[in-house]
């Protein structure tokens, strides 16, 4: 995880705002706040946002959450959608073993992935192409 580049990102992010860490926490509106300790956490690298702060986070700065994700390290493959536990753990085992720039490249291939809206349909043993034909 590299959270002193998401911290380093932050830092400047929150002064280009002209903010201090506590008035840069007073504009999230998460489930029990946020405090300026906690943004002082996330800039000395010794905490992490959870997936809540880094959706609002991105909201509050105008940024996309695999922006964020990737600074920290960490991937999610569906950012708009909270992933279960068991789906975090296979993702953190995978992005583990990555360099931040392997993991920025995964999401890129993702997005793309994503992006297709419709799979080519495959063809039915009626209607397989003379080439499928002469492979049986």
């Amino acid at each position: 995880m590299s959270s002193n580049e998401f911290g380093r990102w932050l830092a400047r992010e929150i002064k280009a705002r002209q903010h201090t860490d506590r008035s840069f926490s007073e504009l999230f509106h998460s489930d029990g706040g946020l405090t300026h300790a906690s943004i002082g956490r996330w800039r000395r690298g010794e905490a992490v946002p959870s997936p809540e702060h880094v959706a609002e986070l991105a909201q509050v700065l105008g940024v996309e959450r695999r922006l964020i994700y990737g600074l920290l390290g960490q991937f999610n493959p569906y950012p708009e959608k909270q992933l279960s536990p068991e789906q975090r753990y296979v993702v953190e085992a995978i992005t583990s073993r990555l360099t931040n720039q392997q993991v920025r490249m995964l999401q890129a291939m993702v997005d793309s992935l994503i992006q297709t809206q419709e799979p080519q349909p495959r063809p039915s043993a009626g209607h397989l192409t003379p080439a499928a034909k002469t492979c049986g």
